[in-house]
């Protein structure tokens, strides 16, 4: 199993002497495709009405208006007269808080980022028919990797095939072995119309070998009503949440290591790779560890188990 601790980047606000934050993924040099939902950007000398959308350019964060006649009243300090709306769409699959897996919608879009000492890139909660994957040696403008991704294997042999064959559909993608650069540059191309959950870039560590057993569940996270009449159930909220419990192997002598690394990323977000095989690619996910244990009961190996809870 390997696991990645994003790179992320902090936008700050500064507001008549008061600072307001906000916490992205690391933030593409250039980007192009996005769809553009036309928010002004806010105006302290505008009067705006109930219903009112603004933009804040420092924070990347759209407002609505909840008052009347509001003026000179900047969005992130006055939560009575603004309701936090989320990021600006060419941001949503960047946000790393309560909003992250927010869909970026666009057609095709265009990225590119700086991926200098960076070695792996992952896409979740996509919905994309293909992106070209490019990685750029600065130094010698050469692309040293070239990889195109396909969501949706339409291929077929035969007639037939067409139409009783199930067709291969992927929602993430991950490449954790990209050649580690000094100053690249990695460029991201998707054809057609896309939606965005989130991309994240670091640098993959290794946890030890995932050992036969692992599981891979979906939870249910709906909130049901049962009608006190007829029983019936009846969904108020809809959602789910996945679930990864795995048994982890290393050396003994990589204990110190190991418990450090994981006391490092104990209640963060982090991007789990259970496999490297792609046909499994699927199970990478982002959650956090709920439980993790570090038994000490054999003088070569140790075994570790824990339990990942995903957040999208």
């Amino acid at each position: 199993m390997r696991y990645c601790e994003a790179q992320t980047v902090e936008k700050v606000s500064a507001q008549e002497q008061a600072t307001c934050t906000k916490t992205y993924y690391q933030l593409p040099i250039s980007s192009v495709g996005f769809d553009d939902e036309g928010y002004e950007v806010w105006n302290d000398s505008t009067v705006y009405q109930a219903g009112d959308y603004v933009f804040c350019p420092d924070t990347f964060v759209v407002y609505r208006c909840t008052g009347t006649d509001n003026s000179n009243m900047p969005p992130p300090l006055n939560p009575d007269k603004w309701a936090k709306y989320g990021a600006k769409n060419e941001y949503k699959y960047l946000e790393t808080d309560e909003n992250i897996g927010d869909q970026s919608t666009g057609t095709d879009v265009i990225l590119e980022f700086d991926f200098s000492r960076l070695t792996t890139i992952a896409g979740v909660n996509l919905d994309f028919t293909s992106c070209l994957l490019e990685l750029i040696d600065n130094n010698t403008s050469e692309i040293v990797v070239s990889e195109l991704i396909q969501s949706v294997d339409i291929g077929c042999v035969d007639f037939a095939e067409y139409f009783y064959e199930p067709v291969a559909y992927r929602e993430k993608f991950i490449n954790a072995t990209l050649p580690y650069l000094p100053l690249a540059t990695l460029k991201l191309t998707f054809t057609g119309a896309v939606k965005i959950g989130s991309l994240l870039m670091g640098r993959s560590k290794n946890m030890g070998l995932t050992l036969l057993g692992a599981t891979s569940k979906i939870r249910s996270t709906a909130k049901i009503q049962i009608d006190e009449y007829t029983g019936f159930p009846k969904i108020l909220r809809y959602g789910t949440i996945e679930e990864f419990d795995a048994d982890v192997i290393f050396d003994r002598g990589e204990y110190n290591m190991r418990k450090i690394n994981m006391r490092k990323i104990i209640n963060k977000n982090i991007l789990w790779i259970p496999t490297t095989e792609e046909d499994l690619s699927e199970m990478v996910t982002i959650g956090y560890i709920e439980d993790i244990e570090f038994p000490i009961e054999n003088n070569v190996k140790i075994k570790t188990s824990m339990k990942i809870i995903g957040v999208i």
